[in-house]
Formats: C-alpha cells, structure tokens, sequence
C-alpha cells in the first residue's frame, strides 16, 4: 500500500507554543511508524499553500507516488489573516524600497496586528475560501481521475485555539471557516 501525506509545516518539526516538536513526534512520521508494511511518502513542506498541491507538487506527490491513499493537511498558511496581503509583502521586499522604510512599516504593523486582523479577518489571507474550495475541489477530482480507487483523506487544520486568537485576532474564526469547506468536501466526495 502507497500512501501520500502532503502537508505543510505543521507536519514537521518545528518549535509550537513554547513546545519543540521533533521530527519523529510529528503526524507524518507516527503514521509511517503505525503502518511498518506501509510504503508512506511525506511531502511536508513549510508555508505550503493549497495552490502548490495542483501544480509541480502534484506529479511528485501523487502521479509518482502512485497512492492507494493520499492523506492531506492543508489549511493555516491559507487561512491566517496578516499583517500584509501577498502584493505588499512582494512590493516591501523590492530592492528600491530603504531598508529603513521597510523596516518601519514592518514594526508598525506588527505593532497593530492585533486591529489590523481582527478588523476583517479575510482581508489578507494568502487564499480566499472561495479560491481554497475551488482547489481542493480540483486537487481531489485530479486524484480521483488519475487513481479511481484511491481514498483521500482530508484532515483539518488543529491549533492551540487561544494562543494562535491572541496572537493573530480573526485567525480562529478563519480556521473553523477553511475546516468546514473542508469537512463539506470530506463529505460530498466520501
């Protein structure tokens, strides 16, 4: 049995609430482990958005792989209101921009992250919800063409709810959002 977990940072090692999370504590590896006889392929990467699982990160996860099962995490980089939409951040990082200028504008909003995102909460997410279910709904038709008879798992984004709130205001409301397209998807395809 092939299986194809693809997901992003929070199926890697990484440091979580004041918690290190080591690289065989995390969800790919203790899959991998729970199924010895199982031929488990981890593509987790950092700051994955659901847009990179329909394009180059495709054919490597899923054609090549060829999965009797494909288990996807995808969610939190899509869903977290920020500080910048994707154009400002790609304009601050422009060599013509004083390193000094950029800088103030970072500390400021960082300064007020908390009124810039919980003003509205969707303003600047990397990928609208709407665009999010247009993807997964792509991504899920993709397999199910290229392999009629693999099972796809989908599994919702999990965070420590008042640490990501007070830190981000508006990110769990955009959680609980992006979790239900995909628990509806979960259901409409299952």
């Amino acid at each position: 049995m092939n299986i194809s977990i693809i997901t992003d940072s929070l199926g890697m090692p990484r440091v979580e609430y004041g918690v290190e999370v080591f690289k065989e504590h995390t969800w790919p590896i203790l899959v991998k482990n729970g199924l010895p006889e199982a031929n488990v392929f981890d593509y987790s990467m950092r700051a994955r958005t659901i847009d990179t699982i329909v394009g180059p990160d495709f054919s490597e996860a899923v054609e090549f792989s060829c999965p009797d099962e494909v288990i996807l995490q995808i969610g939190v980089v899509d869903a977290m209101p920020r500080i910048f939409s994707k154009r400002e951040k790609a304009w601050l990082s422009k060599r013509f921009v004083p390193v000094y200028l950029r800088n103030q504008i970072i500390n400021y909003r960082k300064a007020h992250r908390s009124r810039i995102t919980s003003k509205d909460p969707l303003a600047k997410v990397y990928t609208t919800p709407d665009r999010y279910e247009e993807i997964l709904r792509k991504f899920i038709k993709r397999t199910r063409n290229s392999f009629p008879g693999c099972g796809i798992v989908l599994i919702p984004t999990l965070v420590n709810e008042t640490f990501v709130e007070n830190k981000t205001p508006g990110a769990v409301i955009n959680i609980i959002m992006y979790n239900k397209i995909l628990r509806d998807n979960a259901e409409q395809y299952d």
